[in-house]
C-alpha cells in the first residue's frame, strides 16, 4: 500500500468540497499507526481531528485500517473502505503499479 495512488470511492461531502470531486486521487504514505503509535485518536494534529469529524459526519468504520497519504500538498487520513483501484503512473486503472505522484 505504500506510495501507491487510489482514486477514493463513494460519495464524500468532504472531498467534493475541498477538492471539486468526492472521488480525488490519493498517494497513500503509510498506515496511521506507523506515525502515531496508538493510530489516529490518540493525536491531536489537525489531520487528525479532521479524520475524527469526517468518521462522525460520513459514518466511517472505526474498526479497520486508516491510511495517511496526501491529495495534491494536502495530508488527510482515510479508512481502507474508501480506496478504490490503484491509479498508475500513465493515469489508467491497473491493479499493483505503483503512482508517481
Amino acid at each position: 500500500m505504500k506510495n501507491k495512488c487510489y482514486r477514493i470511492k463513494g460519495n464524500s461531502k468532504y472531498f467534493r468540497q475541498k477538492y471539486g470531486t468526492p472521488n480525488p486521487i490519493i498517494l497513500v504514505k503509510c498506515e496511521d499507526k506507523d506515525i502515531w503509535t496508538g493510530g489516529w485518536a490518540t493525536s491531536n494534529e489537525a489531520v487528525c481531528q479532521l479524520y475524527s469529524v469526517r468518521v462522525k459526519e460520513e459514518s466511517l468504520p472505526i474498526f479497520g485500517k486508516v491510511y495517511y497519504g496526501k491529495i495534491n500538498e494536502f495530508e488527510e487520513l482515510v479508512h481502507e473502505s474508501e480506496l478504490g483501484e490503484e491509479i498508475a503512473e500513465d493515469g489508467a486503472t491497473l491493479e499493483l503499479k505503483p503512482c508517481l505522484a
